[in-house]
């Protein structure tokens, strides 16, 4: 193992003592991946396909073993080409970490809730939480770095959810919002030990000095967190790295520091409790020893995947440092109530939406667009929106976008055609895989039959949208979004 950083072996090598040999021997194997497929198009979006029409399922590898934490995901064998094919881009699946895979589980978001993801990008788990609330409740993706942004951005369209999403520092966020989310993922930006097997950038950049770095911003990251949550609010705190300074021993300080508890998480296979012969103290380990062993590590020789740590704290107090939230004030409720008014008179809005879908099936924020300019939002919060706006928080997204005004009438956006299943689309058209290749190019496609605005799919799920002329359909998938890498499987289980 001479490619591991010098310090990380002398660092990990005494405490994990006589695993230390099977530790190396798994980073020798070749990185896991895993596809977590979407139940139907429109899951985000609260939208259902009418009933007795499903999607067909993305192509699974013969003998692909499950994500054993996940009953809708499956490892992918060394060679896959499911990332580079078009499913990915209908949203039909995402391909992420399989230990990664655990962390929204764990947080178990629902319907109705408000759930902040404050380190988002580049958005597998925010797309995993948005389908899991399906269209109810209050989703912010933050993420602090401007270079990361678009990609969340881009995720979060395919998979048609209504999120809003912002760039700002956590101090920045908590004091815009004040205590208001009923669950919060703190994904933290860490060492990143777990990335050592399939990134080699992250062991060029890993330093001896890198643990007690990356855990001083993360006590920052999970105190501002914590002040946004409401008495009663779960938070889960992950990292993809190995070592106790960002792990064990941020648990017991945010046990020693807070209103807070630890709660039980589902000891997954190959997962395992919490070190709390790690925490160095005998003190520390005398508080806090049995509720480390409620949290959970996955090491790569022990599990499938590169290697998590996953903590779920509850808040129980009320009151602490960061304040409460306060209910929107007559102001603030105004100026929402001042932005709602569309630019588009409801009567030609209305227009508009029957061209695209059935509007008997869709949202009611949808009905009631948020205006910002020419461009309609069905938000999801728009007192919180308000909120961010005065505190000058920097929004990209202030929910699913949907129209815009363009040369005098109004055009749908790629993210409506993506939160749609194509049976509630007024025109849908079925592309097979190599079609649907040309498709995301940006390649125009030959008369499909239709005249006028149509979604185009691929066995049900969402590509984009065309628009049917004689003898062709115009492609108008966005152009920052064309692939020329992509290619079909052609019905290989690869």
């Amino acid at each position: 193992m001479d490619w591991l950083p010098t310090d990380f072996k002398r660092l990990m090598k005494p405490l994990l003592g006589r695993e230390w040999q099977d530790f190396c021997a798994a980073l020798e194997q070749p990185p896991m991946r895993a596809a977590r497929a979407g139940d139907h198009a429109g899951q985000a979006a609260g939208l259902s396909p009418p009933r007795g029409a499903h999607p067909e399922t993305i192509p699974r590898p013969a003998h692909a073993m499950p994500v054993p934490w996940r009953d809708d995901a499956f490892l992918l064998p060394p060679g896959s080409r499911l990332g580079s094919s078009p499913w990915v881009m209908s949203g039909a699946c995402y391909i992420q970490e399989p230990s990664a895979m655990a962390v929204v589980p764990a947080l178990d978001p629902r319907p109705g809730e408000r759930v902040l993801d404050l380190c988002a990008a580049p958005g597998g788990k925010a797309t995993d939480i948005a389908r899991r609330l399906r269209g109810q409740g209050v989703l912010v993706a933050n993420e602090p770095h401007p270079a990361r942004v678009r990609t969340l951005v881009e995720n979060l369209e395919r998979a048609g959810a209504p999120a809003l999403v912002t760039q700002a520092l956590p101090h920045q966020l908590a004091a815009a919002v004040g205590v208001r989310f009923d669950a919060i993922l703190v994904d933290a930006p860490c060492s990143g030990e777990g990335m050592f097997r399939k990134d080699p950038e992250a062991r060029r950049q890993w330093q001896a000095s890198s643990p007690a770095s990356c855990a001083r911003r993360q006590r920052e990251i999970l105190a501002c967190a914590l002040s946004m949550l409401r008495p009663g609010g779960r938070l889960v705190y992950s990292t993809c790295t190995f070592n106790p300074f960002e792990n064990e021993h941020i648990v017991a300080w945010a046990l020693d520091s807070f209103p807070v508890v630890l709660e039980d998480i589902p000891l997954w296979p190959g997962w395992e409790p919490g070190r709390p012969e790690w925490l160095g103290d005998p003190e520390l380990t005398r508080r806090f020893g049995a509720d480390i062993t409620r949290t959970r590590r996955l090491w790569p020789h022990k599990g499938a995947g590169e290697g998590h740590f996953v903590a779920r704290f509850r808040r129980l107090e009320e009151h602490f440092a960061g304040g409460r939230d306060k209910p929107a004030r007559r102001s603030e409720r105004q100026a929402a109530g001042r932005r709602r008014s569309p630019s588009a008179n409801p009567a030609e809005w209305r227009r508009a939406v029957a061209e695209w879908v059935n509007p008997e099936q869709v949202p009611l924020p949808w009905h009631e667009p948020l205006w910002r300019g020419p461009h309609a939002y069905a938000a999801p919060d728009p007192e919180l929106l308000v909120r961010l706006e005065q505190a000058r928080v920097r929004i990209h997204r202030p929910g699913l976008w949907l129209a815009s005004q363009e040369r005098g009438r109004l055009e749908p956006q790629h993210a409506l055609a993506m939160a749609v299943p194509p049976q509630l689309a007024r025109q849908s058209a079925l592309l097979d895989e190599e079609l649907a290749v040309e498709y995301l190019s940006g390649a125009p496609l030959p008369d499909l039959g239709l005249r006028g605005r149509t979604l185009v799919h691929l066995s049900g799920w969402p590509l984009g949208w065309g628009n049917g002329v004689s003898g062709r359909t115009n492609n108008l998938y966005p152009k920052g979004l064309r692939r020329t890498d992509l290619r079909p499987l052609c019905g290989e289980k690869t």
